[in-house]
């Protein structure tokens, strides 16, 4: 039974960016200057990104998954990759509502999907670090660009099932980070500037202070001046590139008194600057998290307990602007100038592995949430007339078994069952005039408590030495966040409300799949067809286009619509995936995939004109084509080529994006056993790729051809 290493952060200051980069640099000479003798070359691998269509039960984890291990430190200095969202975007499953870069993409763009579940903007796929969920608080997005790819020794991607054990947003699927895991002393600093005008610097430490003791520190920052986002022939004087600029301090501390114990303590800060396209267009986030991890192995292999208690802090703050029809001029529509939100946790496992063989996993969890929107709207052009604030709480709490159990010596049984409690509370809505000072709407909403029942069985068959295969069936839920339920939003000229009256979604799914190997171990080959069947998903629903004052919405700008958040009665998302990974010839490797994930309405009582459609951005069909060529000691080439079929941008499917083909290359050279270059280019024959159509016909478009170099020095 493996246990993952549970490594700690600990808080660090700086002064700013330009300090940042004088320590990597400091670092790296102190480090060439001490009396060491000098290594052999350090093998630095890419950071190993698994999506896992096919797997057998893998013993259980602390995290509750079957984490794939990297074999190696200092991750993602091959392709000289800081934003781990690139890495997973060579997965076609996986995908973000838009498909901006997400050091452009706007925060609450970044919902994570995988096969396509899902309608609206909203993550319906849980991502964890270590086993601490990370997905927002109050929306549900993921601050991709929060972690540093040197610190981290493996991401796992689950594209569907495996995951009711975590119960809220299982059944989405998982994508698991594991933190690096070392107990030798090391340094790793990563310089880096781009086309796009990047500058980023990385450093990051481990340390052992005492027998069982050590402290691991990390810190990054990064400035882009960006790209625009607006096609070419559309911009105005009000356009800007989209940029960010992003920093991040952590630090892990490690207590291990004997074998039988484990303690950590870990804390996290990260703070962000963006620009959204326009001069007045902008955001930013603050975010601190702690987190303690207790273990307790009661002998060295069959079974222990573990506590995970977390605690996580965010403010976001984000300006909408109105632009006129010239692009020449525009004004703040909605001001969401403080948007707190707090969430606390923890879950006790406890685990045990038989002498036959079979597996048991036992446990409960409970997770708190709160937030609020504080905003200035209704803007005719002499300032905000309005202030709103609305918000509310909600509450997880649940209880789960997971187990293995042999049935022969090639056929077995993983089944997961959970019992969840879900209650949303202190919602609440209220609107004051600004310009007479006194309260216009007092919504107080009732409480609501809901329970569920998830579970997951799946059958596993080794029909030879080469071939194995699965078949499953699972169901779960996902709780409407606080951000679908408080906050509206909007688009360029298109407004969203929220609902608070929204219903907790319920999915279900089936799957069949096998895996083949080759008898020489060359090749593999594995296809899984599935099949998704999804009550009351949570849509942005077009209830009107005409121009002027809407009761629901406010005032709506000539060329903008109205709309809500709404639930759609049924829907299906069924399709298949393949994957094939072949040596082809001595250090040179190839892996297809191919996901194809048809999406469709099947029942919408209210909008009966939906029936048929299509989910807004989610491409039927994805593949990617990766080689990978060592050429050399210390030489290395890759290449990726991405594919996407024709998708749509909005539920009616009436405003089509067109496909793209985006060709990524990359390459490394060590130049001595502590240093080496690498360097990448995305989207080398500069492809227009679109990521949105507003009603107006704005498009929004990706990001140009960028190079990328970095240097890395490892210890």
């Amino acid at each position: 039974m493996k246990y993952p290493s549970t490594q700690p952060l600990v808080s660090i200051q700086t002064t700013g960016h330009k300090s940042l980069v004088f320590l990597s640099i400091l670092a790296g000479i102190l480090c060439q200057a001490q009396s060491v003798p000098e290594r052999d070359e350090v093998s630095l691998a890419t950071l190993q990104v698994n999506a896992e269509r096919f797997s057998q039960p893998e013993p259980f984890s602390l995290s509750n998954s079957g984490a794939v291990y990297g074999s190696t430190l200092l991750n993602g200095t091959t392709i000289a990759i800081d934003d781990l969202s690139e890495m997973l975007a060579r997965y076609p499953g996986y995908s973000a509502f838009r498909a901006t870069p997400s050091r452009a993409a706007h925060p609450t763009t970044q919902g994570i999907r995988l096969r396509n579940l899902g309608i609206n903007g909203t993550s319906r796929t849980l991502v964890t670090l270590d086993g601490v969920p990370q997905n927002d608080p109050f929306g549900a997005w993921v601050y991709w660009q929060r972690y540093n790819p040197s610190t981290l020794s493996s991401v796992q991607i689950r594209p569907s099932s495996g995951s009711e054990a975590w119960g809220n947003f299982g059944t989405g699927g998982r994508i698991a980070l594991k933190s690096l895991s070392s107990d030798e002393n090391r340094l790793h600093t990563k310089l880096t500037l781009g086309t796009d005008g990047k500058r980023s610097a990385t450093f990051s430490s481990n340390s052992s202070l005492a027998s069982g003791l050590s402290i691991n520190l990390a810190a990054f920052a990064a400035k882009t001046d960006g790209f625009y986002t607006l096609s070419p022939d559309q911009r105005g004087s009000v356009d800007r590139k989209a940029n960010s600029d992003v920093s991040n301090y952590q630090g892990r501390l490690n207590y291990a008194p004997n074998e039988l114990w484990q303690i950590s303590i870990k804390a996290d800060t990260y703070e962000e600057d963006r620009i959204n396209g326009t001069s007045l267009g902008r955001n930013g986030t603050e975010a601190t998290d702690f987190s303690a991890n207790v273990l307790r192995l009661f002998d060295e292999t069959s079974s222990g307990l573990q506590l995970v208690a977390y605690a996580q802090d965010r403010d976001f703050h984000n300006v909408f602007t109105a632009v006129a029809s010239d692009r020449a001029s525009e004004r703040p529509a909605l001001d969401q100038f403080d948007m707190p939100a707090q969430a606390q946790g923890m879950n006790l496992n406890y685990f045990v592995n038989f002498d036959n063989g079979n597996e048991l996993m036992a446990g409960v969890d409970f997770r708190e949430v709160e937030g609020e929107v504080h905003e200035r709207f209704r803007n005719l052009g002499n300032g905000f007339t309005r202030l709103r604030k609305a918000g509310g709480e909600q509450s997880f709490a649940g209880l789960f078994a997971t187990t293995t159990v042999s049935l022969s010596n090639d056929s077995w049984i993983v089944a997961t069952a959970r019992f969840d409690e879900v209650e949303n509370t202190e919602g609440r809505r209220l609107e004051w005039n600004t310009e007479t000072n006194t309260q216009i709407r007092e919504d107080q909403f009732a409480s609501r408590k809901e329970r569920f029942f998830s579970n997951n069985i799946t059958f596993y068959r080794q029909l030879s030495d080469n071939t194995r295969v699965l078949f499953r069936h699972t169901s779960g839920f996902r709780a409407p966040t606080l951000n679908e339920l408080y906050r509206p939003f909007r688009v360029k000229n298109d407004i969203t409300e929220a609902n608070q009256n929204l219903n907790t979604e319920r999915h279900q799914g089936f799957e069949a799949g096998i895996s083949i190997e080759s008898e020489e171990e060359l090749w593999t080959l594995s296809a899984n067809l599935f099949h998704y069947e999804l009550n009351d998903m949570i849509a942005n629903v077009v209830l009107s286009r005409e121009p002027g004052f809407d009761p629901l919405c406010g005032f709506v700008p000539t060329g903008g619509l109205c709309g809500q958040r709404r639930n759609v009665p049924k829907s299906e998302v069924q399709g298949l995936e393949i994957a094939w990974d072949s040596t082809l010839a001595e250090n040179f490797n190839a892996e297809l995939q191919i996901v194809y994930a048809q999406s469709d309405i099947t029942s919408s009582i209210a909008s009966p004109t939906l029936i048929g459609n299509e989910f807004p951005h989610a491409s039927p069909l994805r593949a990617t084509l990766t080689l990978d060529w060592q050429a050399a000691d210390g030489l290395a080439f890759w290449s990726s080529l991405r594919y996407r079929k024709n998708e749509y941008e909005d539920l009616e499917n009436q405003r089509v994006l067109d496909g793209s083909v985006q060709f990524d290359i990359g390459a490394r050279y060590a130049i001595t056993g502590q240093h080496a270059l690498s360097a990448r280019i995305d989207n080398l024959f500069d492809s227009e790729i679109e990521t949105g159509l507003s009603s107006a016909r704005l498009l929004s478009i990706s990001a140009p051809l960028t190079l990328w170099i970095s240097w890395d020095f490892s210890h």
